[in-house]
């Protein structure tokens, strides 16, 4: 099995190309949209928090990827567990395309 690919702290990332999300109840859905036909790609988000990462990576385009992380985890007060599913969170979205290097 394939490592899942780690998000690299000194890049920035943005959302892939046909990617959006929208907040939902829950949360929040990432999916993948380009022409007509549906796409596989959807991500269901249970946590409002995680949608509320990817307003910050998109209000803050050129502030690499650990530079963030680092500034929420402080602003918050959040300890390793929480900055591991941050992490963790960046992780899933680069290994299904939905995150790209800019």
């Amino acid at each position: 099995t394939p490592a899942r690919p780690r998000p690299e702290p000194e890049r920035c990332y943005e959302l892939g190309r046909g990617f959006t999300y929208r907040r939902e109840a829950f949360g929040g859905i990432l999916y993948h949209y380009e022409g007509l036909r549906p796409d596989p790609r959807v991500t269901f988000v249970d946590n409002a928090f995680l949608i509320d990462l990817l307003d910050a990576l998109a209000a803050h385009p050129h502030v690499p990827l650990g530079e963030l992380l680092a500034g929420v985890q402080a602003h918050f007060g959040l300890g390793p567990e929480a900055r591991a599913r941050m992490e963790s969170f960046f992780a899933t979205l680069i290994a299904r395309g939905a995150l790209v290097p800019r």
